[in-house]
């Protein structure tokens, strides 16, 4: 049976070396692990990015991206540990470990395949199993390989050849040895052709084993704790730039002054590796200044990154959080805007809330939606029966009138808009105000709500008076509920300034 044949060899009939099996196949599980949990966070945002409005599609592509740096980095930490296992196995472990990832993975790149045949060799060599190391070296496509890899197989060629007794074949690897050679030591070379004369394997081994390049420290765990810092950098950055705003939604201040130091850190990290790599080089460089210039810009720009980055993201800090009540499906929080100030947010979730003033006008176009398409077909019929109903900006008009006649605000003027959706509102009065110091613009608007039943059992025309600030954090108020007759205009007061 040819163990380095996919076709011929069969796993259940090899003698397997468990140690080196059980940690082989402990790497492929995390490997797995890995895999899923990756596929699995990027399905969550997506339903996520359904099932709600928390967050802009921009947020949704960021995740994948950061999920993608996850997978990334945690296999290439999980190889480096798979590197650190393999140094401190005995040569029929490390055969036995590099074995079955060899047949475990059918179709793998031609020099993943190359490289591990030749470390099967390797072990094979130090096992003195030298018809196997011919055997593992008979499956390497020499035209794939680069040079040290075609010497490193000459060599153990020389090897195998010596260790069978067979010095010819030997003294043949040995001249395609010396060609790819870049420097000819004649030293060197009156060595090995003496070694195998005298059939001395061990020398060879040594000297092959002192060509291998050194084993330089690899630290896995430090690689996977900057990835992971790295994937939660990423994910917050597009929570928070991707934050919907526009339905009131906001990042919790706890949830923010957690991460805040944990995205921090990762940059802080990345600066001092470039320093530490820059200094390196700057040692290499004869240009002194130049060297001290380019350290300087590099490490300007990533503290300007971090600072811009932090700072945005610290804009976004709300104040203190206080759980007013709850229901069945949410908390209700008052949260601190300044001293006089509070708004009301609801949440079930500790990474995102809503403030509840965008919850009540969403239910409230809901509502109308749901009501207009209930009376859709009335309203038809209506209209063709010429009964009088009132467009909205008749309704707005009329309304207006009704206020001028009252002489509720001065200087009344009746100018209708269109907002981004294409709804018509009219502004009505516009003037100024001191609030906390500082001088605030506002204007008053009415705005079509839908239709509503009076007292008596009319269906009338109902419109919202509103406040609003043209450039300012306060929030939009709500002034008065009026509705209009249809047929005789009539305006009615409703008294009221909630929905």
């Amino acid at each position: 049976m040819n163990l380095y044949n996919n076709k011929e060899f069969d796993k259940k009939k090899y003698q397997w070396d468990q140690t080196a099996k059980k940690k082989a196949k402990k790497y492929q599980i995390i490997q797995n692990i890995i895999t899923i949990v990756c596929v699995m966070g990027i399905v969550g945002s997506f339903l996520i990015q359904l099932d709600t409005e928390w967050f802009h599609n921009q947020t949704y592509f960021i995740t994948i991206i950061a999920m993608f740096i996850l997978a990334c980095g945690l296999q290439n930490a999980l190889s480096l540990q798979r590197v650190k296992c393999y140094r401190e196995l005995s040569p029929r472990e490390k055969h036995d470990f590099i074995l079955y990832e060899y047949h475990r993975q059918k179709k793998q790149a031609k020099y993943i395949k190359s490289g591990r045949l030749l470390k099967m060799a390797w072990a094979d060599v130090q096992r003195n199993e030298y018809k196997l190391a011919q055997m593992a070296l008979d499956q390497i496509v020499l035209e794939d390989l680069k040079i040290i890899q075609f010497q490193q197989v000459s060599f153990l060629r020389i090897i195998a050849a010596v260790g069978e007794g067979e010095e010819q074949k030997a003294q043949e690897w040995l001249v395609h040895y010396q060609g790819v050679q870049e420097e000819c030591d004649d030293q060197k070379q009156q060595e090995i052709d003496q070694w195998i004369l005298n059939g001395n394997t061990e020398q060879l081994k040594e000297m092959f084993e002192r060509s291998l390049l050194k084993k330089d420290k690899i630290h896995p765990l430090r690689r996977a704790v900057i990835v992971m810092l790295l994937t939660y950098s990423v994910i917050f950055t597009g929570m928070a730039r991707g934050i919907n705003v526009d339905y009131g939604y906001a990042l919790r201040r706890n949830f923010i002054l957690v991460s805040l130091p944990i995205v921090s850190i990762l940059p802080i990290i990345l600066v001092i590796w470039a320093v530490v790599l820059l200094k390196r080089q700057n040692k290499k460089d004869k240009n002194r200044n130049s060297s001290v210039i380019r350290t300087g810009v590099v490490v300007g720009c990533l503290w300007t990154l971090i600072g811009i980055n932090t700072i945005y993201i610290a804009k976004q800090i709300q104040g203190k959080e206080m759980v007013v009540s709850h229901d069945e499906k949410y908390a209700y929080l008052d949260v601190t805007i300044s001293d006089s100030q509070k708004m009301r947010y609801r949440t079930n979730n500790p990474f995102v809330m809503q403030n509840t003033l965008y919850t009540q006008i969403m239910m409230q176009k809901t509502e109308t939606e749901n009501a207009n398409t209930e009376t859709q077909t009335s309203t038809t019929s209506i209209n063709d029966q010429t009964t009088g109903e009132l467009s909205a900006e008749n309704a707005m008009q009329a309304v207006y009138e009704y206020l001028k006649e009252q002489e509720k605000y001065p200087d009344m003027k009746l100018e209708y808009k269109t907002n981004a959706k294409g709804e018509t509102y009219a502004k009505i009065y516009t003037s100024k105000e001191q609030k906390n110091g500082k001088t605030l613009n506002f204007w008053y608007g009415l705005y079509s709500n839908g239709t509503k039943e009076s007292k008596d059992g009319t269906l009338c025309d109902e419109i919202v008076l509103q406040k609003q600030y043209e450039i300012s954090d306060e929030q939009t108020q709500l002034i008065d509920f009026y509705l209009v007759d249809p047929d005789t205009k009539k305006v009615t007061d409703e008294h009221k300034k909630t929905w």
